[in-house]
Formats: C-alpha cells, sequence, structure tokens
C-alpha cells in the first residue's frame, strides 16, 4: 500500500467519533505530580491520596526521572540502617502495589532488582521548572543586537518568574519521611534560591534596581544569612544613591559576625561613596545588556545534612536534577533557610 493511502487511512480514523473519545479519554486520564511544595498526585483531575511511605516511595522515583531505583537505595530512601524493618522487601513490595492501584496501568514498572516510574505523558512540576531555568539561562547568555537585548532578557526573566511560581509552601516535599526526602529537600531549596538570585542578577543586569531592592529585600528578611542576597541587595541601593539604608544592611551583617571577603570589601567602598559627593548623572547600564548578564553558574555541592546511617553519599540518591550539566544551576548555601529551617521564601 502506498504511503499517501496509509496517510488517506489516518486522517479517516482521525474523523472517527469512537476513537477521538478513546482519545479524549486517555488524555484526561494524565497524571501530574508536585513535589515543589507537599507531595500531591492528581489523575485525571482528580486527588490521589497515598499513605506516608508510599509517597516517599513515589518521591524517589519521580526523582529519578523514568530511571530505575534498585531495591537497595529504596530501603536506604525510605528508612536508612537504622529504622530499616526486617520484613523491608515485603513492605516494599506492598508499597508499589498500593501505589500502583492508586495511578493506574502503566505507570510503574516492576524491575528485577527494583523499580520504575513511567512519567513521559504526564506533567511534574520540577520538569516544568528546571525547562524554563534552562531556556531563561539559554536566553541570558546569548549575544543580541542591542534592539533586541532588552526584549529577550525581559522574556528570560518571565521565565524564572513562571519557574518560581511552581512552588508551594511549606516547602518541597513537606511532610514526606525518610532519608531520601531529606536530604532532596535540601537540594530543592537550593534550586530556589538560585532561581531567585538569577532574578535579581537579571534585574541588576538590566538597571531595574528599585524591584532587585525590593525582592531582595524581602528575601533577606526571610534568609538573613544568605550573604549573596546581601550583596545583591548591596549593589541595588548603591545604584539607587541609597547609601543610608545601604551602610545599615552592611552594618547588620558585620554586626551578625559576617567575615565575607567579597561583601566587606563592597562594605568599604560604600562607606567611601557616602563620604563623597553622590554623582547621580542618569547614567544607563553599560553594554552588558547586549551581550546578556553573567548568570551565576556554580556547581551543586553535597547537600549540607546527610541523614545518619547506610545512606552517606549522594551516588545513593536519586539524581534531582538530571545530568551534571543541569546541576550548574544551583549553588550551594550554608544558611539555616536553605536546610529548611526557616520560613520559605516569598513568592
Amino acid at each position: 500500500m502506498s504511503t499517501s493511502l496509509y496517510r488517506y487511512g489516518g486522517a479517516l480514523q482521525l474523523c472517527d467519533d469512537r476513537l477521538l473519545a478513546r482519545a479524549r479519554e486517555a488524555y484526561d486520564q494524565r497524571r501530574s505530580y508536585t513535589v515543589l511544595g507537599p507531595l500531591t498526585v492528581r489523575v485525571g483531575g482528580r486527588s490521589v491520596e497515598l499513605e506516608p511511605l508510599a509517597g516517599a516511595l513515589l518521591a524517589m522515583l519521580l526523582l529519578r526521572h523514568g530511571r530505575g531505583v534498585t531495591h537497595d537505595e529504596l530501603r536506604a530512601g525510605l528508612w536508612g540502617a537504622a529504622e530499616e524493618p526486617g520484613d523491608a522487601l515485603a513492605v516494599l513490595g506492598r508499597l508499589a502495589s498500593g501505589l500502583r492501584a492508586a495511578l493506574g496501568p502503566g505507570v510503574l514498572a516492576t524491575l528485577p532488582d527494583g523499580y520504575a516510574l513511567h512519567t513521559s505523558a504526564d506533567r511534574v512540576d520540577l520538569l516544568r521548572c528546571q525547562d524554563r531555568e534552562r531556556r531563561a539561562t539559554e536566553l541570558a547568555a546569548r549575544q543580541y543586537p542591542q534592539r533586541e537585548a532588552g526584549a529577550r532578557l525581559d522574556k528570560a526573566r518571565r521565565l524564572l518568574d513562571e519557574a518560581l511560581g511552581l512552588w508551594r509552601d511549606p516547602g518541597p516535599l513537606a511532610g514526606v519521611p525518610g532519608p531520601a526526602a531529606r536530604t532532596a529537600r535540601n537540594r530543592l531549596l537550593r534550586l530556589r534560591h538560585a532561581l531567585y538570585r538569577k532574578r535579581a542578577e537579571l534585574d541588576l543586569d538590566r538597571g531595574r534596581y528599585e524591584r532587585a531592592a525590593q525582592d531582595l529585600s524581602e528575601l533577606l528578611r526571610a534568609y538573613p544569612a544568605r550573604e549573596d542576597y546581601r550583596r545583591l541587595l548591596l549593589t541595588a541601593l548603591r545604584h539607587l544613591g541609597r547609601l543610608d539604608e545601604a551602610l545599615e544592611v552592611f552594618e547588620e551583617y558585620t554586626l551578625s559576625g559576617g567575615r565575607d571577603p567579597e561583601l566587606l570589601a563592597l562594605g568599604h567602598e560604600l562607606r567611601a561613596d557616602h563620604d563623597a559627593p553622590w554623582d547621580d548623572t542618569g547614567t544607563e547600564p553599560d553594554d552588558r545588556t547586549a551581550h546578556g548578564p553573567q548568570l551565576s553558574q556554580h556547581p551543586v555541592p553535597p547537600p549540607d545534612e546527610l541523614p545518619p546511617g547506610s545512606f552517606p553519599t549522594e551516588e545513593w540518591l536519586p539524581s534531582l536534577l538530571g545530568t551534571g550539566d543541569e546541576d550548574e544551576a544551583v549553588e550551594a548555601d550554608d544558611d539555616p533557610g536553605a536546610r529548611g529551617d526557616g520560613p520559605p521564601p516569598p513568592a
């Protein structure tokens, strides 16, 4: 049969009401998962309730992005050596059976040594967040003609806004038990901080200092130990000529015992600016806009807190950010907020 006849037959099938109804039914049964807040699952618009350990199992599988997770990894991630039950494999089997029943057929695959979750046709908020972050970083890194640069960088900022809009309080995987979820929360919170920092860097490079100062002030109130937020806020206030306010922010840092060399050097410059006449020339930002701002590209270090027991290394964990290239989107921090002890950053 010729190719044209095959195409004609396919076109006829598209007009078949019965096939269209089945296609719509399958589309409506797509699943959506959220890990950038409390773990939730929806199937065809219906919320699915899971027991805590089943949720922890689902989280580990989701964060592996379709790749298999072995029984050993699951036992370490759900309990750790200190709390693992004697019948751990039997419990895993029961949890997997309940998860399969809740999600429907064709989702949870049983492997010889573990399980995998098929999500290719579904929606996972973390993957959507990463996609927007990647596209924003690519837009900001490219070189454009001066007439196009502003619009492109504004689009990059909107993508970062969309990525941040996917997060939900009280934080990623809130309430999910187990060492794997605890470690995942650390890295996911670092990703959120990296998104806020990149957005502020874009605002500064675009010369939108007022907006940057407002956002960074809110973030610093929520995370006073974040030196990157403080440094960017001082830069914004300096450009705005609000030197008294900038010096207050800096003095607060030194009184808390801060010793970062870059921040201390910036504070000395602010004092010198404060003693000199302020020259408000009204100049526009430099031509970095045409070449793209230099957004942070720091690699992901190990988490700040590793759970005890037989769960000591990153290779035991599902990859949160896919390949190593994607990991460059996240930067370490040492403050309590990034470890999940403080309040979530403002939206």
